[in-house]
């Protein structure tokens, strides 16, 4: 948009600088044709010298006044070259600018969304590898207590025989071990 701002200046002080020598140049073609097709007499006749002289200080004045407008109007075609090129290059460094801005974020959005990812992953496995250990130390503690019923019951058998007495003594220490069953089975998980 300032590109195209800049542009149209230009063009108007080159339309103007060439508007005012047309003029310029208008004016001594109708000066050298007055001077050359007099209608009316003079009272006092110019001299053919005076006459080239006169001619030659008006060419000699649109000249000066020519090559005056054309320095000005260079000098304003290289500052509005300088003004564009300047904002031409601030346009170009804004927008770097602002990619790189866009892509820093990009990629902190990126890092923050990888890093979110693998913490989620690492939970995920961390629960899993929980629950499944502990799947194993209830499998492990049901295993045990089988066993270890089935090996305090051969004692209580072996160690009590046949007699009445100690048939009741075994009954009422199984019901003690079967009361007892959930802390036995809490302290073997514990020490599991």
């Amino acid at each position: 948009m300032i590109t195209l701002i800049v542009f149209i200046f230009i063009i108007i002080i080159v339309l103007a600088s060439l508007t005012v020598l047309i003029f310029l140049w208008r004016a001594v073609q109708d000066i050298q044709y007055m001077l050359q097709h007099t209608k009316q007499p003079v009272d006092h006749a110019i001299d053919p010298e005076d006459k080239r002289r006169a001619l030659e200080s008006l060419q000699n004045l649109v000249n000066k006044e020519a090559q005056a407008l054309i320095r000005n109007l260079e000098k304003d075609v290289n500052s509005v070259s300088s003004q564009l090129k300047d904002t031409l290059i601030k346009n170009a460094s804004d927008n770097m600018t602002a990619q790189v801005e866009q892509s820093k974020q990009l990629v902190a959005q990126s890092a923050t969304e990888l890093s979110l990812s693998i913490k989620k992953t690492a939970s995920d496995i961390s629960a899993q590898l929980t629950a499944e250990v502990n799947n194993q130390k209830h499998m492990i503690v049901e295993d045990f207590e089988k066993r270890m019923v089935q090996v305090v019951g051969a004692y209580m058998v072996a160690a009590l025989g046949t007699a009445a007495a100690q048939t009741d003594q075994a009954t009422e220490a199984l019901k003690q071990l079967e009361a007892h069953k959930d802390e036995l089975r809490k302290d073997l998980i514990n020490e599991a």
